[in-house]
């Protein structure tokens, strides 16, 4: 699975793409500024285009659904009450309010004073058909789960913002704040030490 893993970052970054056409973004646009002016139910359809997506994100940092549950919540009122200073500087809207949920995980995690390994569970699951391809899936991402906690802070960051939330490059250092560059590293760093964790003998 972690020799595929940098391919399958690429695929998912192609189908981001895909999906982000600029009719989306002209309508998000539209539903920003309405939000901006105090139309809530514009700000509903916002929470209801992105609000997927900031969940897998922290339930991917947490590998907790009822936290994952009260974090995206909270991260949607943080949105809400500060939405005025919202400024698009060429970046996603998503961006935006993944900076909002990454540092909600941080201040949680500040608070508990504890660290907890992305949770990949969800993610491309085996067919439903398959039940043996099911069995192996879980095997193989219950070692990984095991291993993540041992990348750096940064590596894990990449980790759950490619996998979790499905992100590409771009959107990835928006929220991280790096450079395309710099992130590009951090996964490459991330899926050699899995892979040199998983394999067999490794450390």
């Amino acid at each position: 699975m972690i020799l595929n893993m940098e391919r399958r970052f690429e695929v998912q970054s192609a189908e981001a793409r895909d999906r982000t056409t600029a009719g989306d973004a002209d309508r998000i646009a539209v539903l920003v500024s309405m939000s901006r002016n105090g139309h809530r139910d514009a700000f509903g359809l916002l929470y209801e285009e992105f609000s997927g997506r900031i969940y897998r994100y922290v339930y991917a940092r947490t590998g907790k659904v009822e936290l994952a549950e009260d974090l995206t919540q909270e991260v949607f009122l943080k949105a809400l009450s500060s939405i005025q200073s919202y400024q698009d500087r060429g970046r996603p809207f998503s961006s935006w309010l993944l900076r909002i949920a990454h540092n909600l995980v941080i201040d949680h995690y500040r608070w508990v004073g504890k660290h907890r390994a992305a949770d990949l569970a969800d993610l491309q699951p085996a067919s439903a058909d398959d039940p043996v391809a099911q069995v192996e899936r879980k095997a193989e991402i219950a070692k990984v789960l095991e291993a993540v906690p041992r990348l750096s802070p940064g590596q894990r960051e990449v980790i759950s913002l490619r996998f979790g939330a499905g992100l590409h490059i771009a959107e990835t250092a928006a929220v991280m704040g790096k450079s395309l560059g710099a992130v590009k590293m951090l996964q490459h760093q991330a899926v050699f030490r899995l892979k040199q964790m998983l394999e067999p003998g490794g450390e």
